[in-house]
């Protein structure tokens, strides 16, 4: 498959990923409103909440794979695949970080019985880490330094 066209279609995928977890949250978010079966649905959005970051995580290293991964045997190709695998751990590290550090907040949250007060901050971080937030932030960042460093 050209490049082009896998690039094309992990964008359409990534966004389609993130229309489909905000289309089933806010389902999900009806019928809680409703009183139907909280506890439950609770459980199914902490799961699905892993899941789609998990799943934005993926795609983003797929993205970096595509746009930076240059096939071939030369010197070159052992570098960029450096560059490939450094550039997933810091888009890694990003996902990891925000997912720690709203859990952090949480948990203080917790302990001081704040939860219903942080539970609004800790959703958006989490909305950040579930959508293509941080790659759409890391890929010119990543691009503008290939290019100067390759200079």
């Amino acid at each position: 498959m050209n490049r082009k066209i896998a690039l094309i279609f992990a964008l359409l995928l990534i966004v389609i990923v993130g229309y489909l977890r905000d289309y089933i949250f806010v389902s999900i978010n009806h019928q809680i409103e409703s009183g139907e079966e909280v506890n439950k649905l609770l459980t199914y959005k902490w799961v699905l909440t892993f899941l789609f970051s998990v799943l934005h995580l993926l795609l983003s290293w797929l993205i970096i794979a595509i746009v930076f991964y240059v096939p071939s045997e030369s010197f070159f190709v052992k570098s960029q695949q450096v560059v490939v695998r450094r550039y997933c751990k810091i888009a890694g590290v990003c996902y990891i970080a925000l997912t720690s550090f709203a859990f952090l907040i949480t948990m203080i949250g917790y302990v001081s019985s704040k939860t219903s007060s942080v539970y609004p901050f800790v959703r958006e971080i989490m909305g950040v880490v579930q959508s293509p937030i941080i790659i759409m932030i890391l890929m010119p960042v990543f691009v503008f330094y290939n290019k100067n460093s390759n200079a």
